[in-house]
Formats: structure tokens, C-alpha cells, sequence
């Protein structure tokens, strides 16, 4: 998986977590079947507090629905 993402990997998932996760990254047999979507705008917006970024749920479910059917 490390080789599949370029050798790095940022999370904020707990250790235990990750080992629970190891058999379901071995499964990634095919790097090419990865696939990368960012969300930018329209998807979502900058005008949460403190700067946050929220979803347009509307725009992001048909997505997620392309893509995961």
C-alpha cells in the first residue's frame, strides 16, 4: 500500500485501528484500481468557523455514488 500512495500516508487513526486495517490493504492487489477524488468547489465551501470547510452533501452523494455503486 506504502509503495501505492507514494511512500507516504498522513492520518490521524490510531495504531490499533491501523493494524485492524492491515488485512484490507493487503487486498490492493492493483495500485491502478486506487482512486483519488478532491473535493474542491463546488463540492465544498470555506465558510464554516474558523475557516473550516464544509460539504455540499448535495453535489458530494452522487459522487460517492459514481464511483462506490
Amino acid at each position: 500500500m506504502s509503495a501505492a500512495i507514494g511512500g507516504e500516508l498522513k492520518t490521524s487513526i490510531g495504531l490499533p485501528k491501523v493494524a485492524q486495517l492491515l488485512p484490507l490493504a493487503a487486498s490492493f492487489d492493483n495500485p491502478d484500481q486506487i482512486r483519488q477524488i478532491v473535493l474542491l468547489p463546488p463540492y465544498t465551501h470555506g465558510n464554516g468557523p474558523d475557516g473550516s470547510i464544509n460539504p455540499n452533501w448535495g453535489l458530494i452523494l452522487p459522487l460517492v455514488h459514481q464511483y462506490f455503486p
